[in-house]
């Protein structure tokens, strides 16, 4: 537990500041080139679990470039509809999978690569680029969500949320995460004023339900590294962080929420 909080601290001097870079310097290059470090990173993570193709590398890091410097800044266009449906049917692919607790197929594996690391680490860059508040905002929902689920879990669960995939999870901590996760959310915004022009609905109820659906995607999306950590039978899919595991084992969470923040950014 001390390894785990002396790390803890150690990501957020290092990383935090990257998300600010931008808004002092006035120069988006450093998260951009941390972002295309931990695509790498995660991509050996993942082909190092089955000794899959090195191709991975070029193809992820490829996708990583084209998505931070052709999409974000026309992410508006109507060109990109096919992008948009292509993530919906990431998000719907993994939560499938986790509900209905589906065995691994070799055919996963690239649909995993390529939206799961090369998209999904380039949306958190591209959500720290638009607003870096924006990117803390989602920070704020997923870690009051694991902190409050783990909270509750071990207080009071009682009832396995997924027993086959995450056996210490329960449906009790699951819900007070969502629940935590919400309020926190939508304080966040309240508290320091924020104006995301980006978001089509700027209510209060429109910022209960993003922070819900972000809370409940987050969740899935630490279940749905789960499951692919159960698969080829290992605890973590790396060791960069000591502790607290790799890149992917780091960012699970976020990695399926920030697409799903993306779709109700724009």
């Amino acid at each position: 537990m001390k390894r785990r909080v002396i790390t803890a601290i150690i990501m957020i001097v290092l990383l935090v500041p990257f998300m600010f870079i931008d808004t002092v310097f006035h120069t988006k290059l450093p998260i951009e080139i941390l972002g295309g470090f931990a695509v790498l990173v995660a991509s050996y993570e993942f082909i190092n679990l089955r000794k899959g193709s090195k191709l991975f590398y070029g193809v992820n890091l490829l996708i990583y470039i084209a998505f931070v410097m052709f999409v974000e800044p026309n992410f508006h266009g109507v060109n990109l509809l096919i992008l948009k449906w292509l993530i919906v049917l990431f998000v719907v692919f993994a939560l499938y999978v986790v509900v209905h607790d589906k065995k691994m197929h070799r055919w996963f594996n690239p649909i995993i690569n390529i939206f799961y690391i090369g998209v999904g680490i380039a949306n958190l860059v591209v959500i720290n680029n638009t607003s870096y508040q924006l990117l803390l905002y989602l920070l704020v929902v997923i870690t009051m969500t694991d902190t409050f689920a783990y909270v509750f879990g071990v207080r009071f669960g009682k009832h396995k949320l997924a027993p086959t995939i995450s056996p210490k999870k329960s449906i009790e901590g699951a819900v007070a995460g969502v629940v935590f996760g919400t309020i926190f959310g939508v304080a966040y915004y309240y508290v320091f004023d924020l104006d995301f022009p980006m978001l089509f609905v700027r209510s209060w109820t429109f910022l209960t339900m993003m922070s819900a659906a972000i809370s409940v995607i987050g969740q899935m999306g630490d279940l749905f590294a789960s499951k692919i950590k159960r698969h080829y039978s290992i605890k973590d899919f790396g060791n960069v962080f000591p502790g607290h595991g790799g890149v992917l084992d780091r960012f699970d969470s976020l990695l399926l929420a920030g697409l799903v923040l993306l779709l109700l950014m724009y």
